[in-house]
Protein backbone atom coordinates (compact mmCIF):
# COMPACT_ATOMS: atom_id res chain seq x y z
CA UNK A 1 0.00 0.00 0.00
CA UNK A 2 1.54 3.32 -0.81
CA UNK A 3 1.52 6.10 2.21
CA UNK A 4 -0.65 8.63 0.09
CA UNK A 5 -3.72 8.73 -1.33
CA UNK A 6 -3.77 8.96 -4.92
CA UNK A 7 -6.73 11.21 -6.43
CA UNK A 8 -8.19 9.92 -9.74
CA UNK A 9 -10.09 12.51 -11.69
CA UNK A 10 -10.62 10.23 -14.85
CA UNK A 11 -12.61 6.99 -15.41
CA UNK A 12 -11.89 4.89 -18.36
CA UNK A 13 -14.53 2.13 -19.90
CA UNK A 14 -13.69 -0.60 -22.27
CA UNK A 15 -17.23 -0.89 -23.61
CA UNK A 16 -18.08 -4.26 -25.00
CA UNK A 17 -18.57 -6.90 -22.21
CA UNK A 18 -17.90 -4.27 -19.52
CA UNK A 19 -20.26 -1.52 -20.27
CA UNK A 20 -22.61 -3.10 -22.68
CA UNK A 21 -23.35 -6.91 -23.77
CA UNK A 22 -22.51 -6.71 -26.87
CA UNK A 23 -19.69 -9.65 -27.48
CA UNK A 24 -21.90 -12.22 -28.35
CA UNK A 25 -23.96 -10.11 -31.04
CA UNK A 26 -20.77 -8.81 -32.21
CA UNK A 27 -18.67 -11.94 -32.60
CA UNK A 28 -22.05 -14.19 -34.23
CA UNK A 29 -21.91 -11.29 -37.11
CA UNK A 30 -18.45 -11.44 -37.05
CA UNK A 31 -18.43 -15.21 -37.57
CA UNK A 32 -20.19 -15.01 -40.90
CA UNK A 33 -17.58 -12.71 -42.69
CA UNK A 34 -14.55 -14.53 -41.09
CA UNK A 35 -15.80 -18.11 -42.37
CA UNK A 36 -16.31 -16.20 -46.08
CA UNK A 37 -13.14 -14.82 -46.16
CA UNK A 38 -11.83 -18.59 -45.05
CA UNK A 39 -13.60 -19.99 -48.08
CA UNK A 40 -12.51 -17.78 -50.20
CA UNK A 41 -9.00 -18.81 -49.32
CA UNK A 42 -9.60 -22.33 -49.94
CA UNK A 43 -9.26 -23.15 -45.89
CA UNK A 44 -11.53 -25.53 -44.52
CA UNK A 45 -11.58 -24.24 -41.40
CA UNK A 46 -14.75 -22.77 -39.93
CA UNK A 47 -15.31 -21.01 -36.53
CA UNK A 48 -18.58 -20.49 -34.37
CA UNK A 49 -19.25 -16.83 -32.54
CA UNK A 50 -18.68 -18.15 -29.48
CA UNK A 51 -15.05 -19.94 -30.89
CA UNK A 52 -13.71 -16.39 -32.09
CA UNK A 53 -14.97 -14.56 -29.07
CA UNK A 54 -12.77 -17.25 -27.14
CA UNK A 55 -10.13 -16.32 -29.26
CA UNK A 56 -9.86 -12.89 -29.75
CA UNK A 57 -12.08 -11.28 -27.38
CA UNK A 58 -11.01 -7.69 -26.95
CA UNK A 59 -9.29 -6.98 -30.51
CA UNK A 60 -11.53 -5.28 -32.82
CA UNK A 61 -12.49 -7.21 -36.40
CA UNK A 62 -9.37 -5.76 -38.06
CA UNK A 63 -7.27 -6.77 -35.63
CA UNK A 64 -8.92 -10.44 -35.28
CA UNK A 65 -8.76 -10.61 -39.37
CA UNK A 66 -4.86 -9.81 -39.58
CA UNK A 67 -4.41 -12.51 -36.82
CA UNK A 68 -6.26 -14.82 -38.84
CA UNK A 69 -3.89 -14.18 -41.83
CA UNK A 70 -0.71 -14.79 -39.60
CA UNK A 71 -2.60 -18.13 -38.48
CA UNK A 72 -3.45 -19.27 -41.47
CA UNK A 73 -1.07 -18.20 -43.71
CA UNK A 74 -3.05 -16.14 -46.44
CA UNK A 75 -2.62 -12.66 -48.24
CA UNK A 76 -5.40 -10.19 -48.16
CA UNK A 77 -4.60 -6.57 -49.82
CA UNK A 78 -5.37 -3.72 -47.81
CA UNK A 79 -8.58 -2.50 -50.02
CA UNK A 80 -10.08 -5.87 -49.17
CA UNK A 81 -9.56 -5.74 -45.65
CA UNK A 82 -11.15 -2.36 -45.41
CA UNK A 83 -14.19 -3.42 -47.47
CA UNK A 84 -14.39 -6.37 -44.92
CA UNK A 85 -14.16 -3.99 -41.80
CA UNK A 86 -17.20 -1.85 -43.33
CA UNK A 87 -19.04 -4.99 -43.67
CA UNK A 88 -18.49 -5.85 -40.44
CA UNK A 89 -19.57 -2.27 -38.90
CA UNK A 90 -23.16 -2.66 -40.46
CA UNK A 91 -23.64 -6.30 -39.93
CA UNK A 92 -22.71 -5.58 -35.91
CA UNK A 93 -24.39 -2.25 -35.71
CA UNK A 94 -27.93 -4.23 -37.06
CA UNK A 95 -27.00 -6.90 -34.78
CA UNK A 96 -26.99 -4.56 -31.79
CA UNK A 97 -30.39 -2.97 -32.73
CA UNK A 98 -31.90 -6.35 -32.67
CA UNK A 99 -32.02 -6.51 -36.58
CA UNK A 100 -34.49 -4.32 -37.56
CA UNK A 101 -37.17 -4.82 -40.28
CA UNK A 102 -38.15 -2.79 -43.28
CA UNK A 103 -40.33 -0.49 -40.64
CA UNK A 104 -37.04 -0.24 -38.01
CA UNK A 105 -38.61 -2.55 -35.43
CA UNK A 106 -36.55 -5.01 -34.16
CA UNK A 107 -37.19 -8.47 -34.25
CA UNK A 108 -34.18 -9.91 -32.01
CA UNK A 109 -32.80 -8.33 -28.13
CA UNK A 110 -31.41 -5.05 -28.81
CA UNK A 111 -28.36 -4.57 -26.86
CA UNK A 112 -28.45 -4.85 -23.28
CA UNK A 113 -26.34 -2.79 -20.23
CA UNK A 114 -24.23 -5.20 -18.19
CA UNK A 115 -25.77 -5.96 -14.80
CA UNK A 116 -25.76 -2.97 -12.08
CA UNK A 117 -23.65 -0.58 -14.55
CA UNK A 118 -26.29 1.70 -15.41
CA UNK A 119 -26.77 2.77 -11.25
CA UNK A 120 -22.95 2.67 -10.90
CA UNK A 121 -22.57 5.47 -13.69
CA UNK A 122 -25.51 7.37 -12.26
CA UNK A 123 -23.78 7.51 -8.76
CA UNK A 124 -20.35 8.49 -10.23
CA UNK A 125 -22.05 11.31 -12.92
CA UNK A 126 -23.73 12.45 -9.64
CA UNK A 127 -20.59 13.03 -6.98
CA UNK A 128 -19.52 16.60 -7.24
CA UNK A 129 -16.40 18.49 -5.85
CA UNK A 130 -16.80 21.10 -3.02
CA UNK A 131 -17.15 23.65 -5.54
CA UNK A 132 -19.90 22.08 -7.08
CA UNK A 133 -18.08 20.73 -10.47
CA UNK A 134 -18.02 16.84 -11.42
CA UNK A 135 -16.12 14.59 -9.56
CA UNK A 136 -14.65 12.28 -12.02
CA UNK A 137 -14.44 12.90 -15.99
CA UNK A 138 -15.71 10.13 -17.73
CA UNK A 139 -14.60 7.96 -21.33
CA UNK A 140 -15.26 5.21 -23.00
CA UNK A 141 -12.60 4.18 -24.61
CA UNK A 142 -12.33 0.34 -26.68
CA UNK A 143 -11.13 -0.93 -29.70
CA UNK A 144 -14.35 -1.42 -31.85
CA UNK A 145 -15.22 1.54 -34.09
CA UNK A 146 -16.54 4.73 -32.79
CA UNK A 147 -20.24 4.26 -34.84
CA UNK A 148 -20.50 0.72 -33.43
CA UNK A 149 -19.43 1.92 -29.58
CA UNK A 150 -21.45 5.22 -29.53
CA UNK A 151 -24.75 2.83 -30.74
CA UNK A 152 -23.85 0.73 -27.97
CA UNK A 153 -23.97 2.94 -25.24
CA UNK A 154 -27.15 5.03 -27.26
CA UNK A 155 -29.27 2.36 -27.21
CA UNK A 156 -28.87 1.60 -23.21
CA UNK A 157 -29.37 5.03 -22.77
CA UNK A 158 -25.60 5.67 -21.54
CA UNK A 159 -24.32 8.03 -23.51
CA UNK A 160 -25.19 10.77 -21.24
CA UNK A 161 -22.56 9.67 -19.07
CA UNK A 162 -20.18 10.53 -22.18
CA UNK A 163 -20.86 13.51 -23.63
CA UNK A 164 -21.46 17.55 -23.29
CA UNK A 165 -24.67 19.00 -24.17
CA UNK A 166 -25.17 19.42 -28.22
CA UNK A 167 -25.29 23.26 -29.40
CA UNK A 168 -28.53 24.51 -30.01
CA UNK A 169 -27.79 25.44 -33.16
CA UNK A 170 -26.40 21.88 -33.98
CA UNK A 171 -27.78 20.28 -37.36
CA UNK A 172 -30.03 17.01 -36.42
CA UNK A 173 -28.25 13.62 -37.26
CA UNK A 174 -29.75 11.55 -40.09
CA UNK A 175 -30.52 8.62 -38.28
CA UNK A 176 -29.97 6.43 -41.43
CA UNK A 177 -26.04 7.44 -41.24
CA UNK A 178 -23.34 5.76 -39.17
CA UNK A 179 -22.36 8.07 -35.97
CA UNK A 180 -19.53 10.66 -36.75
CA UNK A 181 -16.77 11.47 -33.83
CA UNK A 182 -17.57 15.04 -32.04
CA UNK A 183 -15.10 16.58 -29.96
CA UNK A 184 -17.93 16.66 -27.34
CA UNK A 185 -18.44 13.17 -26.99
CA UNK A 186 -16.14 11.18 -24.66
CA UNK A 187 -15.71 7.99 -26.98
CA UNK A 188 -12.15 7.25 -28.39
CA UNK A 189 -11.78 4.33 -30.79
CA UNK A 190 -8.49 2.37 -31.47
CA UNK A 191 -10.63 1.52 -35.17
CA UNK A 192 -11.37 4.64 -35.91
CA UNK A 193 -10.37 7.62 -33.86
CA UNK A 194 -6.46 8.03 -34.61
CA UNK A 195 -4.55 8.31 -37.93
CA UNK A 196 -3.57 4.39 -37.95
CA UNK A 197 -6.47 1.78 -37.07
CA UNK A 198 -5.02 0.13 -34.33
CA UNK A 199 -6.66 -2.95 -31.82
CA UNK A 200 -5.73 -3.32 -27.75
CA UNK A 201 -3.64 -4.73 -26.70
CA UNK A 202 -1.54 -2.05 -28.10
CA UNK A 203 -1.88 0.76 -25.65
CA UNK A 204 -1.67 3.73 -28.15
CA UNK A 205 -5.73 4.42 -28.17
CA UNK A 206 -5.44 4.98 -24.06
CA UNK A 207 -2.64 7.31 -24.57
CA UNK A 208 -4.89 8.79 -27.13
CA UNK A 209 -7.58 9.29 -25.25
CA UNK A 210 -5.21 11.25 -22.43
CA UNK A 211 -4.18 13.37 -24.41
CA UNK A 212 -7.48 14.58 -25.59
CA UNK A 213 -9.03 14.68 -22.42
CA UNK A 214 -6.11 16.34 -21.28
CA UNK A 215 -6.79 18.64 -23.82
CA UNK A 216 -10.35 19.18 -22.69
CA UNK A 217 -9.49 19.19 -18.76
CA UNK A 218 -7.15 22.61 -19.85
CA UNK A 219 -10.74 23.82 -21.41
CA UNK A 220 -9.75 24.05 -24.81
CA UNK A 221 -11.43 23.22 -27.90
CA UNK A 222 -10.90 20.92 -30.66
CA UNK A 223 -11.60 23.32 -33.13
CA UNK A 224 -9.36 25.88 -34.78
CA UNK A 225 -6.31 23.52 -33.93
CA UNK A 226 -3.84 23.37 -36.79
CA UNK A 227 -2.31 19.67 -36.24
CA UNK A 228 1.18 19.04 -37.59
CA UNK A 229 1.75 17.33 -40.52
CA UNK A 230 4.11 14.30 -39.66
CA UNK A 231 3.78 11.97 -37.39
CA UNK A 232 6.63 12.61 -34.52
CA UNK A 233 5.18 16.11 -34.86
CA UNK A 234 1.52 15.03 -34.41
CA UNK A 235 2.40 13.01 -31.27
CA UNK A 236 4.64 15.60 -29.65
CA UNK A 237 2.12 17.92 -29.69
CA UNK A 238 -0.74 16.27 -28.11
CA UNK A 239 1.34 14.76 -25.96
CA UNK A 240 1.74 18.24 -23.87
CA UNK A 241 -1.73 17.68 -23.02
CA UNK A 242 -1.81 14.49 -21.95
CA UNK A 243 -3.56 13.21 -18.19
CA UNK A 244 -1.47 11.66 -15.93
CA UNK A 245 -1.96 8.18 -16.02
CA UNK A 246 -2.16 7.78 -12.17
CA UNK A 247 -5.06 9.98 -11.93
CA UNK A 248 -6.97 7.56 -14.09
CA UNK A 249 -8.26 4.57 -13.81
CA UNK A 250 -9.41 1.95 -16.52
CA UNK A 251 -12.12 -0.79 -16.28
CA UNK A 252 -11.22 -3.62 -18.45
CA UNK A 253 -12.78 -7.75 -18.96
CA UNK A 254 -10.02 -9.26 -21.48
CA UNK A 255 -6.91 -9.80 -21.40
CA UNK A 256 -6.58 -7.91 -24.98
CA UNK A 257 -7.60 -4.17 -23.11
CA UNK A 258 -6.38 -5.10 -19.55
CA UNK A 259 -2.52 -5.51 -21.77
CA UNK A 260 -3.42 -2.15 -23.17
CA UNK A 261 -4.40 -0.18 -20.53
CA UNK A 262 -1.54 -1.51 -17.78
CA UNK A 263 1.10 -0.98 -20.96
CA UNK A 264 -0.01 3.28 -20.97
CA UNK A 265 0.58 3.27 -16.92
CA UNK A 266 -3.21 3.08 -15.69
CA UNK A 267 -4.51 1.83 -12.78
CA UNK A 268 -6.66 -0.92 -13.97
CA UNK A 269 -10.04 -2.90 -12.51
CA UNK A 270 -10.53 -6.44 -13.72
CA UNK A 271 -14.20 -7.00 -14.44
CA UNK A 272 -16.05 -10.63 -15.21
CA UNK A 273 -19.26 -9.75 -14.29
CA UNK A 274 -19.95 -10.90 -18.22
CA UNK A 275 -18.55 -13.91 -17.96
CA UNK A 276 -20.38 -17.76 -16.97
CA UNK A 277 -19.88 -18.41 -13.29
CA UNK A 278 -17.45 -21.53 -14.52
CA UNK A 279 -15.60 -18.80 -16.69
CA UNK A 280 -14.86 -16.32 -13.79
CA UNK A 281 -11.88 -18.11 -12.27
CA UNK A 282 -10.03 -18.66 -15.34
CA UNK A 283 -10.66 -15.12 -16.62
CA UNK A 284 -9.44 -13.45 -13.10
CA UNK A 285 -6.17 -15.23 -13.48
CA UNK A 286 -5.79 -13.92 -16.89
CA UNK A 287 -6.70 -10.60 -15.69
CA UNK A 288 -4.11 -10.64 -13.00
CA UNK A 289 -1.40 -12.10 -15.65
CA UNK A 290 -2.12 -8.86 -17.53
CA UNK A 291 -1.60 -6.97 -14.57
CA UNK A 292 -5.07 -5.40 -13.34
CA UNK A 293 -4.25 -3.94 -9.59
CA UNK A 294 -7.99 -4.93 -8.53
CA UNK A 295 -10.77 -7.42 -9.11
CA UNK A 296 -14.47 -6.78 -9.60
CA UNK A 297 -17.30 -9.23 -10.34
CA UNK A 298 -20.25 -7.13 -10.40
CA UNK A 299 -20.65 -3.44 -10.66
CA UNK A 300 -21.89 -3.33 -7.39
CA UNK A 301 -18.27 -3.43 -6.10
CA UNK A 302 -17.12 -0.99 -8.21
CA UNK A 303 -16.91 1.50 -5.59
CA UNK A 304 -14.58 -0.35 -3.19
CA UNK A 305 -12.70 -1.29 -6.08
CA UNK A 306 -12.01 2.31 -6.92
CA UNK A 307 -11.31 3.04 -3.18
CA UNK A 308 -8.60 0.61 -3.18
CA UNK A 309 -7.04 1.84 -6.36
CA UNK A 310 -7.19 5.74 -4.27
CA UNK A 311 -5.43 3.68 -1.68
CA UNK A 312 -2.73 2.56 -3.53
CA UNK A 313 -3.47 -1.35 -4.58
CA UNK A 314 -1.63 -2.53 -7.02
CA UNK A 315 -0.98 -5.72 -8.59
CA UNK A 316 2.31 -6.97 -7.58
CA UNK A 317 2.92 -10.01 -10.32
CA UNK A 318 4.98 -8.52 -13.23
CA UNK A 319 1.95 -8.43 -16.09
CA UNK A 320 2.52 -11.52 -18.71
CA UNK A 321 2.95 -10.28 -22.46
Amino acid sequence: MADQKQRITTLLFDCDNTLVLSEEKAFEACAELANEILESKGKPERYTGAQLMADFVGQNFRGMITNLKNIYKYEMDDATLDSYVQRELTAVIRSLKGNPDESGKPTKEIVQPCEGVDAELKKLADAKKPDGSSKYLMSVVSSSAYPRVYVSVDLTNQLQYFEDPKPKDAPKADPNSLPKEESRVRVFSAATSMRKPLSKPDPAVYIHAMQRLGFITAKKSDIGLVEPGSEEQYDQEWAKYSLDPKECVAVEDSKSGATAAVAAGIPTIGYTGSYPEEEVEEKTKILLDAGVAVMMKHWSEFEKCLAEVEAGAQNTKPAKK
